[in-house]
């Protein structure tokens, strides 16, 4: 039997892998692939191999000196090779590089570029992810069986197929079936969009030739235009914040790309709308909604046609809502929300509202991963080795801020959408570098990237960054008993803290807004919660850092309110909780926000900067 020596994955400097020589003891295994997490969709449809063609690819990448075994496998998702080689894996994976530049007519560094190699024992760990469903853009899916058993069946008849590769790929079909039987997966990644398309199709009397809109490009409106396609609807458009994230999924489904901007003029037509934002305040409102459909009001419509016009369901399948509430008031309309569909939901804690869902409540905070942000820099691991004038992108003003306030000459580029989509802006060169969420890395599996943990003394996470919130319906006490076993009490005094903070200030969760609850021992003995926090200003140029323990006693301002009250407030020895707050009055709040939220900056926050 092969013996494998395990090698590290792929980040972004193909120059500082491939170079280096992994020699095998027997026989290694190699893996290039492309994939939707890096790759714009228009790369993935040149370099996907087609049955037609995968015979002559297979019999170049064969050719290749060195490898003893290769199988391809091409998905509308990902193109990857896996190869068995007795020698160094770096003059394969160029040669690798150089057969599928060729194949796709594209050059052979963009594909190194755009590629993550994974050598060895890593490589064989991505193979069964992916046989699992783990990196399937809907989580679970179970066509990548099927796909992966075709590029098994390819590879034999082309005779590039040896029992090298035979063996593993048999035994990650293994895995994968283990994994859907005795797990949940299969039904976990889908269960929630199929179920609200399945209600939807009850009100409609089928989803077969109605017309549909999707906001939302993310994996569940992903998910949903799939399965919308696959029920035979007709039009079908799909929405997104960014217009190319919206014509890639669009082609994908056979659909119409749409501004956001045009969503309401689309309702007119539309049977069925399906919101999947992860926006942190409503993007569809009633009077929207009304304006629309009563444009549709004089045309009688398929299914359950209420007088007056068609009937239109929304089904909003975001957290926090993206549909105003409102709009389920309407008449001739159906509102369906997470509220109706789910047993629990699971989100991250950063994105949580403040305020409750109605019908919901948190069950749970599970133990919390890495609360720290990271920086993603192919050309270094530390932030004081950025060259002046770098481009950084993030889509958070808390980050914004904080890397303003270093005083550095850095660009700081807004950039949005999922991590996959970030990385490849990256990967394409649109910035130099990010600054992403180390506990979304982790749950990604990116963590194997150039990725540098940045310290709070630095950049302050975000409240409850890092951390679950576990809710379930409010009705259903029999659920809440079950999760409350999930439930971490260290995680959950630390969520509840941090989350305080941020509704103290009155401030949403995309306000520049930090905070930081640790638990640490007193010398009593009793543990002790200690908060720190941060609020700056948007353009950095002011920043009040305070830190707290459980009894509000002030720890350190970096920057003192300047204010003659909370002077005052400091020579009396007072310590208010969250420090500056109690000295603040809510109309003051609210003016240093608002301010701050136009751009003004005529004047130095006193009490709280967001």
């Amino acid at each position: 039997m092969a013996s494998w020596r395990h090698g590290p994955s792929f980040g972004h400097d193909p120059d500082a892998d491939i170079s280096r020589d992994w020699t095998a003891t027997a026989m290694t295994i190699v893996s290039l692939g492309v994939s939707h997490r890096i790759a714009a969709a228009e790369v993935l449809e040149k370099l996907a191999v087609p049955s037609a063609q995968r015979g002559s690819v297979l019999a170049r990448l064969h050719a290749v000196p060195s490898v003893d075994e290769v199988a391809v496998l091409s998905t509308c998702n990902r193109v990857e090779v896996y190869a068995a080689t007795h020698g160094p894996a770096g003059p394969v994976t160029r040669a690798v590089a150089d057969v599928l530049a060729a194949h796709g007519r594209v050059e052979a560094g963009e594909v190194l570029r755009l590629a993550r190699i994974r050598v060895g024992g890593t490589a064989i760990e991505h193979l069964f992810t992916v046989a699992c469903g783990l990196d399937s853009m809907a989580l679970g899916e179970d066509q990548i069986v099927a796909q992966l058993k075709d590029a098994a069946r390819a590879a034999t008849a082309a005779g590039t197929a040896g029992p090298v590769l035979t063996g593993l790929i048999d035994a990650a079909l293994r895995a994968s079936k283990r994994a859907r039987t005795q797990t949940t997966i299969s039904t976990e990644g889908i269960s929630l969009v199929r179920a609200g398309l399945d209600l939807a199709a009850a009100h409609l009397g089928g989803l077969a030739a109605r017309h549909a809109v999707v906001v939302g490009t993310g994996s569940t409106g992903k998910l949903g235009a799939r399965l919308l396609r696959e029920a035979g609807a007709g039009r079908l458009w799909v929405a997104s914040r960014s217009q190319q994230r919206a014509a890639e999924v669009a082609a994908a489904v056979h659909g119409r790309p749409l501004r956001t901007s045009d969503v309401p003029a689309a309702l007119a037509d539309a049977d069925l709308l399906v919101t999947a934002t992860g926006a942190a305040a409503p993007v569809v409102l009633a009077g929207q909604v009304r304006a629309a459909r009563a444009q549709a009001g004089g045309r009688p419509g398929p299914g359950r046609a209420l007088a007056g016009g068609r009937l239109l369901v929304v089904l909003d399948l975001g957290m926090p809502p993206d549909v105003d509430p409102a709009v389920g008031r309407l008449a001739g309309l159906t509102l369906i929300d997470i509220a109706a569909l789910v047993d629990l939901v699971v989100h991250s804690g950063k994105d949580l509202p403040t305020a409750p869902v109605p019908g919901l409540q948190i069950a749970a905070f599970p133990a919390r991963e890495d609360p720290r942000d990271a920086l993603v820099w192919p050309g270094g691991t530390h932030l004081g080795a950025l060259p002046d004038g770098v481009r950084i992108g993030t889509g958070s003003p808390r980050r914004a801020a904080l890397l303003r306030a270093t005083g550095r000459h850095l660009q700081i580029v807004p950039i949005r959408d999922n991590v996959d989509t970030r990385l490849r802006k990256l990967a394409d060169g649109q910035v130099d570098a990010l600054v992403l969420a180390m506990a979304g890395l982790s749950r990604l599996g990116l963590l194997d990237g150039p990725a540098t943990p940045l310290p709070p003394s630095l950049l302050i996470p975000a409240p409850a960054q890092g951390v679950l919130a576990i809710e379930c319906r409010t009705d259903d006490p029999v659920a809440a008993a079950q999760l409350s076993t999930l439930d971490h009490p260290s995680t959950r005094a630390a969520a509840i803290a941090e989350r305080g903070f941020l509704a103290a200030l009155d401030a949403g969760c995309t306000a520049p807004v930090g905070a930081l609850a640790e638990l640490t021992a007193e010398a009593t003995g009793e543990p002790e919660l200690r908060l720190s926090g941060v609020i700056a200003a948007p353009d950095g140029s002011s920043v009040i850092r305070a830190q707290l323990n459980r009894c509000g006693q002030r720890q350190r301002h970096a920057r003192p309110p300047a204010s003659p009250d909370a002077a005052r407030a400091r020579r009396r020895g007072a310590a208010p909780p969250f420090s500056v707050l109690s000295v603040a009055s809510d109309q003051e709040r609210r003016q240093f926000l608002d301010d701050h939220s136009t751009g003004q900056r005529d004047r130095e926050p006193q009490r709280n900067s967001c």
